[in-house]
This record gives C-alpha cells, sequence and structure tokens, in this order.
C-alpha cells in the first residue's frame, strides 16, 4: 500500500513539474520571439 501511494506522488510530481516547466519554457520562447519581432519592427 505505500509503495503504491509512493508511487502515486513521484507520477503526480514528474506529471505536474514536467508540465510546469513546459508552460514556462513555451512562455519564455514566446516573449523570446515577440522581443525579436518588436525589435524587428522597431528598427524598419
Amino acid at each position: 500500500n505505500s509503495n503504491a501511494t509512493l508511487r502515486k506522488t513521484v507520477l503526480w510530481v514528474l506529471l505536474l513539474g514536467g508540465t510546469a516547466v513546459c508552460i514556462t519554457g513555451v512562455a519564455l520562447s514566446v516573449n523570446y520571439i515577440r522581443r525579436k519581432c518588436c525589435k524587428r519592427q522597431k528598427r524598419y
């Protein structure tokens, strides 16, 4: 029983951590692309 709960908690932590990393990565990339686009627009 304890092993099952441990596995579930580990799985949930991994899932939540992975989703958080993915969301932060996407947000950072979007911000980076926006900055590049903004800089390009300002130059021209």
